[in-house]
């Protein structure tokens, strides 16, 4: 090493805060909405591929798991809101 220092580097799906602090990609997957767009964007690549239908039909079914995985994530979030509200549980 020449004693500069390292380069830097951004980790893929980090966010930040308005107070400056990171949210991860952990917390990231716990959001419904990145679902969703992970299935909008599923579905735009499978209408790239309306001359292969095999191909098309699997990127549809990726895009309902994604839906799926939103409306999981949802649950869970308003599970979690619901027992943190209860201070009996």
């Amino acid at each position: 090493m020449n004693g500069t220092n390292p380069p830097s580097f951004t980790i893929v799906g980090e966010q930040r805060r308005e107070n400056g602090s990171t949210c991860g990609m952990d917390n990231l997957v716990k959001q419904p909405k990145y679902w969703r767009d992970r299935a909008k964007a599923t579905r735009a690549k499978a209408k790239q591929l309306r001359y292969d239908p095999r191909e098309m039909r699997r990127m549809l079914r990726v895009a309902e798991e994604y839906d799926k995985l939103a409306n999981r994530c949802g649950e869970w979030r308003a599970n979690s809101s619901e027992r943190r509200a209860d201070p009996y549980e």
